[in-house]
């Protein structure tokens, strides 16, 4: 009951987490279309920072926990299940660190769009694709998290049930991990480019969406 209820924090504790909605910029006036993406963007960022942080925190939670049970409970075979977990949870710890997601660093490249444009309409641009750029980014790399997540998790239980003989530990390590894994993706902040309609140099309005 000690594992599930570990892994239940993640289940319980995180929620979709999107970003808020930017206000809705009129097609006629650049400075407010800029002014929603400025809004976009900085929701995003901050979308992502509580993903970031709340599924670090998580991980951290789950692998002093089991680590420290790895030490402390009676029975030998719980104590190795306790700490493959602890392997698995430090792995998604390392994850989050070594390949933080995109957004965490928009308000440095916003910025940076700043200084180099002084036309509206190149900034106006440039941000734009940002939004695009870090959709095409996460769409890319939740396969990999999927990927790396599950088979962290089916090498634990493996190694649970062939080398240790622990049939219900391996498939509490599985289905718990895996359902952790998901929950983590479903909780990814809304990475959707919709700021309704965004001129072009030209004076043309684009309307742009996930």
């Amino acid at each position: 009951m000690k594992v599930v209820s570990v892994f239940a924090i993640a289940i319980v504790a995180a929620s979709p987490m999107s970003a808020q909605p930017s206000p809705e910029p009129d097609d006629n006036d650049p400075d407010g279309v800029e002014r929603a993406l400025d809004a976009r963007l900085r929701n995003l960022e901050s979308a992502a920072r509580a993903w970031h942080y709340s599924w670090l925190g998580i991980y951290s939670a789950a692998a002093a926990t089991r680590g420290t049970l790895a030490f402390t409970l009676s029975s030998s075979d719980a104590r190795t299940a306790q700490g493959v977990g602890a392997v698995v949870s430090s792995a998604g710890i390392v994850g989050l660190l070594y390949d933080p997601i995109a957004p965490l660093s928009a308000s440095e490249r916003v910025q940076v769009i700043n200084a180099a444009y002084p036309d509206t309409e190149k900034r106006i641009a440039a941000k734009r694709n940002l939004l695009i750029e870090y959709r095409n980014e996460e769409e890319g790399r939740i396969w990999l998290r999927r990927l790396l997540g599950w088979a962290f998790n089916a090498g634990a239980a493996a190694f649970l049930l062939f080398a240790e003989n622990n049939e219900l530990a391996a498939g509490l390590q599985l289905g718990v991990g895996v359902a952790v894994v998901e929950t983590q993706l479903f909780t990814l902040p809304d990475f959707s480019t919709d700021v309704t309609l965004v001129p072009t140099a030209s004076g043309a309005a684009v309307s742009f969406g996930f």
